[in-house]
C-alpha cells in the first residue's frame, strides 16, 4: 500500500509526500521484519532525500546499505548502486580519501558481474577522485578506460558524460 501511495506521489510530482509514503514503506518491513524490503525502501528514502537536494541526509542511509547490502551479499545491484550514490556525495563534499577504496570495490563487482557500465561507472568514480586529488593525468586514463567499456550505440548518454570528463582531464 505505501509503495503504491509513493509512486503516486511521485507521479504527482509531490517528493515529500513520496518520501513519507517511502518512510512508512520502510516502518511497516521492519516492523514486520523483512529485512530484503527494508533494504529497498531504505533505498527509495534515500533518493527521495537526493531528489530534494538532501544528499547530506541520504549519506548515512547510503552507507548504511551499502554495509548491510554486503554482509548479506545476496544483491549486487543493491550493493552497487547503494555505494556509488554513496561514493559521489563524498565527492561533492570533496571527502576523495573515502572514494578511492570504494570505486576499487565497485569496479571489482562490475568485473564479478561482467557488467560494463557498472565497471565504467565505478572508473569514472575514481577519475572523480583523482581529479579532486589534482592528478589530471589519472583522471584522464579513468577516463579512458571507461569510454572504452562503454557501447555508444546502447548508452549515448553516459558516453557523451565519459567524454566531457575526459576532455576536462585533457584540458590540464
Amino acid at each position: 500500500l505505501h509503495n503504491s501511495e509513493a509512486f503516486l506521489a511521485g507521479a504527482r510530482g509531490d517528493p515529500a509526500g513520496k518520501e513519507k509514503a517511502d518512510r512508512a514503506a520502510l516502518a511497516a518491513s521492519e516492523a514486520i521484519g523483512n529485512q530484503h524490503n527494508a533494504l529497498g525502501d531504505t533505498y527509495n528514502v534515500a533518493l527521495d532525500l537526493m531528489q530534494q537536494d538532501r544528499a547530506l541526509e541520504a549519506l548515512p542511509l547510503f552507507a548504511s546499505l551499502y554495509q548491510r547490502s554486503q554482509q548479506q551479499g545476496d544483491n549486487s545491484w543493491l550493493i552497487f548502486a547503494s555505494g556509488d550514490q554513496q561514493a559521489r556525495i563524498l565527492l561533492d563534499a570533496g571527502l576523495t580519501e573515502r572514494v578511492a577504496p570504494m570505486a576499487q570495490q565497485l569496479h571489482e563487482l562490475g568485473i564479478q558481474q561482467h557488467n560494463a557500465v557498472w565497471q565504467a561507472l565505478a572508473l569514472m568514480l575514481s577519475a572523480g577522485q583523482t581529479w579532486y586529488d589534482g592528478n589530471a593525468a589519472a583522471a584522464l586514463d579513468h577516463c579512458r578506460k571507461a569510454a572504452a567499456l562503454v557501447d555508444g550505440q546502447q548508452d549515448p548518454a553516459l558516453l557523451l558524460a565519459i567524454r566531457e570528463s575526459q576532455a576536462a582531464a585533457a584540458l590540464q
